[in-house]
């Protein structure tokens, strides 16, 4: 469960105890808020598979006592039984400081710190692959997530290989509509109103970049999908962006490709 800040919705720890009675959930939140005391209070540790807790340093440091808080909110959810996994995302201006808040995270009794790859834009320079060698010589020292070194060496292109998404993965907002992925806009109906379908089998991803590759990493398989099918992929994705507005948001590089791959496709037919 994500967000935004996931704690901020209204009614979230309400929403925590009821799925909790039948379901396992997992949590991604930056801990900012005092309702997850409450959270504490009401979920049974044991429901709940792991809570990613990112420690934003520098918003911290902007409140009174804000390290210290994060730092509190942690402990109580661990001795309650949570299992808490702090993560630190390496963003660029932050590596002249990240030896020295690790060293501060590991004082608190915080020893174990998932660094997280920044993925994005920074002065108009494309991560991870900008970083320089000894920033990356910096994050090996610290990382222990085999999928960190993946997204690291920017190996996160599953396209045209067989994901359980949209089989046995979804991602739904928050009025219940439902899409394969994070990713993805392809609909698989809309869980509130009941009407909701799976894929069958696994299909064939059709990004040229995952836009989760925590998701692709977990959920890709081995092997590649013919091109026929893979181009379906892409047409059944770019006419759900169109009805969505959400069009220009595809890859471009799909547009000037799909009629190579209807082209190679033909033999398949």
């Amino acid at each position: 469960m994500s967000g935004g800040e996931p704690f901020l919705y209204p009614g979230f720890v309400k929403l925590c105890s009821a799925l909790t009675r039948r379901h396992y959930i997992s949590i991604n939140t930056n801990l900012s808020t005092s309702n997850v005391y409450d959270f504490v209070n009401l979920i049974f540790p044991k429901k709940v598979i792991i809570i990613n807790a990112a420690f934003h340093v520098v918003e911290r440091e902007k409140r009174n006592e804000g390290k210290s808080d994060f730092i509190d909110k942690v402990r109580c959810l661990r001795n309650r039984g949570f299992d808490v996994r702090v993560e630190y995302v390496v963003y660029p201006p932050l590596f002249s400081r990240l030896a020295k808040d690790v060293e501060y995270l590991e004082s608190q009794g915080i020893e174990v710190i998932s660094l997280k790859i920044f993925r994005g834009l920074y002065f108009g320079r494309e991560y991870p692959q900008s970083y320089t060698e000894p920033e990356r010589t910096l994050i090996n020292r610290y990382t222990c997530d085999v999928d960190e070194e993946v997204i690291l060496e920017n190996e996160v292109s599953f396209w045209g290989r067989p994901c359980s998404a949209g089989q046995k993965f979804f991602s739904m907002d928050v009025e219940g509509n439902i899409t394969r992925c994070t990713t993805s806009l392809k609909g698989h109906g809309n869980l509130f109103e009941g009407e909701y379908y799976f894929d069958k089998t696994p299909k064939p991803c059709p990004f040229l970049k995952c836009g989760c590759p925590y998701e692709g990493i977990k959920h890709v398989k081995k092997g590649k999908s013919s091109k026929l099918s893979t181009f379906r992929e892409i047409r059944q994705e770019l006419l759900f962006r169109r009805e969505s507005k959400h069009y220009q948001d595809f890859n471009k590089a799909h547009t000037s490709m799909m009629p190579i791959l209807k082209k190679e496709s033909k033999p398949e037919n």
